[in-house]
């Protein structure tokens, strides 16, 4: 089964090494220093990073 991925965005390098090391085995995890260094990664990756609608 193919992992979820999961977007890390954060200006701390510490904060985000320990989010990774934390989600890296259930995740594919990738990463941005900023709001607008994700902002652009999603926008090249936008199917990518969809997220479901909430099942109510």
């Amino acid at each position: 089964m193919e992992k979820q991925k999961i977007l890390i965005a954060d200006d701390s390098e510490m904060n985000r090494a320990l989010l990774i090391d934390i989600l890296e085995e259930q995740y594919d995890v990738a990463e941005a220093e900023n709001g607008v260094e994700a902002i652009s990664l999603l926008s090249r990756h936008r199917t990518d990073y969809s997220r479901p609608a909430p099942n109510f």
